[in-house]
């Protein structure tokens, strides 16, 4: 426990990240060679690369059939393309990590964002309230996913507007935008419950100021006992597992009906999500750059998709 922070906070002080970014990681893929493994030529699969420094932006790729699963029936192949990280990781941030259960109100910080969309979703699909955060151009859609309370970030500072709202008492905070201001949790004992947990799972900060509120969150968060100027709440960063179960319970939360997932708990969520696409882009290098301008402009509702054949 004790050697895993200390490698997060030398990758803040560093300047260098444990958590690589790789965009256009998770991928729809038709079987070209099985390589003797439970697949066969021409099924059609979904999933993610395994390892954070190879990407899957090519024809042809290769990877574990551990990474994979089968494409889930009910969405396309672009919907599936962005599937296996982004819904892997609202549900087990919100699952697994803040045991989120049903009648809790859970705050989402990013709700547009394609794992804040995905959270929204299972979220509302556990019976919880929601309340979720995104520009106001953004509000008819998060509201259209099931957001109960929308607020609108560009308003005014988020605390401000939550404590503006005395009512407002969350059982679980996932900021799925990678929030390096730390006063939204610096502030949290006035609307996050005793016992309630915060979570961010957006990306690695860039930039000096950004780096420097990653870490005051780091040690009053992790290191910093109540008894000592502490907040007396629970901090982390969450990194997603993409092993051969988890895909697999991708696929159930996708699929209406019966599913090949493990566990009888995912198959409570048959048809829970729904994919959000922003932007669909064609394989050549003008649009291949639009596609990785569009992401750097974190200006994204849902996922970016290169579409590399037109095959569907």
């Amino acid at each position: 426990m004790f050697w895993s922070k200390f490698r997060l906070l030398r990758s803040i002080l560093c300047r260098s990240s444990i958590y690589r970014e790789c965009p256009l990681t998770a991928t729809q893929w038709v079987i070209v060679d099985s390589n003797g493994s439970e697949f066969g030529v021409g099924d059609r699969v979904f999933g993610a690369s395994p390892d954070p420094k190879v990407g899957t932006l090519a024809q042809y790729v290769v990877v574990p059939s551990s990474s994979l699963a089968p494409q889930p029936t009910n969405v396309s192949a672009i919907e599936a393309s962005g599937l296996a990280i982004v819904v892997a990781t609202a549900y087990q941030a919100l699952v697994v990590k803040l045991k989120i259960k049903t009648g809790q109100t859970v705050f989402i910080n990013g709700g547009s964002s394609s794992v804040g969309s995905s959270a929204v979703q299972i979220a509302k699909y556990m019976g919880c309230k929601v309340v979720a955060t995104a520009s106001g151009k953004n509000k008819a859609f998060l509201q259209s996913i099931g957001v109960d309370e929308f607020i609108d970030y560009t308003e005014a500072p988020l605390v401000k507007q939550i404590l503006s709202r005395p009512s407002l008492k969350f059982h679980a905070i996932l900021d799925a935008a990678g929030l390096t201001d730390p006063a939204l949790y610096l502030n949290s004992p006035s609307y996050l419950l005793p016992g309630g947990s915060y979570v961010t799972c957006g990306t690695f900060p860039k930039g000096s100021r950004a780096r420097l509120g990653m870490l005051r969150q780091f040690f009053e968060g992790k290191l910093g006992p109540a008894w000592l100027g502490g907040v007396p709440r629970q901090w982390g960063i969450f990194t997603v597992s993409l092993e051969k179960k988890d895909i697999e319970t991708v696929a159930d939360l996708v699929t209406k009906g019966k599913s090949p997932a493990l566990f009888l708990l995912v198959r409570l969520f048959a048809g829970a999500v729904k994919p959000t696409i922003d932007s669909v882009h064609s394989f050549d290098r003008e649009n291949v750059m639009k596609a990785y301008e569009k992401l750097m402009s974190k200006r994204v509702v849902g996922k970016v998709v290169v579409k590399v054949t037109d095959e569907e």
